[in-house]
């Protein structure tokens, strides 16, 4: 959060405030309803807070925790890597992201301490809507899949890489889009995906579609968490529901009596 010309982390212990990055470092967009991607990673004694900008400029902060030195200073923001289209928390101590450079798509691993030095190559693509993240065992030490996003005629089509660099398309009917992305012991995928109407959340896997649960009212804001496996969403009637995938089960559902306000822009908050 910007207060008075510095950057304060909030309930992230040890991360102290920084000067405000100027706009060249990171683009962080204004508005107290203005949500950037942002993953923890600590593993109790070093920890790095990490931020993926609208510009594809990752960066991060470290944790001052007083007992061993970091290799990197706390205190400062640390500009990371440029021309990244996506990240995410895929493991409990590690973070997953993918960059798109003369048109070919690396990943790379961070975790608390360090971060590989050169990603694999996975691909190649003119360009990068979107990019989903199985959490999965094993990220810590090698690559265990992702699926990025072209848009033609109005339908989804997914590229899904398995862990052994295998590839298929999934092509989504019309108006559907896809939130979330699973991987099975098998190390098949499946795709958690919103309706047209934005009444429905459905589970796609390999070809069959099935729907996990619906609304009375149009979902203004939905989410997954790939490590917990949770879908949040919330109508536009204010009305919550949680559904775990682990469980497949609904395990929340709440109803907010209050006038209802607008809700309004892109789903994108964390459970």
């Amino acid at each position: 959060m910007s207060l008075d010309g510095e950057l304060v982390f909030w309930n992230l212990p040890n991360v102290k405030a920084v000067p405000l990055p100027s706009r060249e470092e990171l683009q962080m967009p204004p508005g107290t309803a203005a949500l950037l991607p942002v993953v923890w990673l600590h593993n109790g004694v070093y920890g790095r807070v990490f931020v993926l900008d609208n510009q594809g400029h990752l960066a991060f902060w470290v944790v001052d925790n007083g007992k061993l030195p970091n290799r990197q200073p706390a205190g400062v923001t640390h500009r990371m890597a440029d021309e990244v289209v996506a990240m995410a928390h895929v493991e409990a101590h590690t973070l997953a992201y993918v960059r798109l450079h003369a048109g070919r798509l690396y990943v790379y691993r961070a975790n608390p301490w360090v971060t590989s030095p050169e990603g694999e190559m996975i691909g190649s693509a003119k360009s990068v809507e979107q990019v989903l993240f199985p959490a999965s065992p094993g990220w810590d030490k090698a690559f265990r899949g992702c699926a990025w996003l072209s848009t033609a005629d109005g339908a989804q089509h997914w590229q899904l890489i398995k862990p052994d660099r295998s590839s298929e398309e999934v092509v989504l009917a019309p108006g559907w889009r896809a939130i979330g992305l699973l991987l099975d012991e098998d190390e098949q995928f499946s795709m958690v995906l919103a309706s047209p109407d934005q009444q429905a959340v459905a589970l796609y896997h390999q070809g069959t579609q099935n729907v996990l649960f619906s609304t009375s009212t149009p979902i203004a804001r939905i989410s997954f968490c790939p490590l917990s496996g949770l879908i949040a969403a919330l109508t536009k009637s204010r009305e919550l529901f949680v559904y775990s995938m682990k469980e497949d089960r609904r395990v929340v559902q709440l109803l907010c009596n209050h006038a209802p306000a607008a809700l309004e822009g892109p789903a994108h908050a964390a459970p």
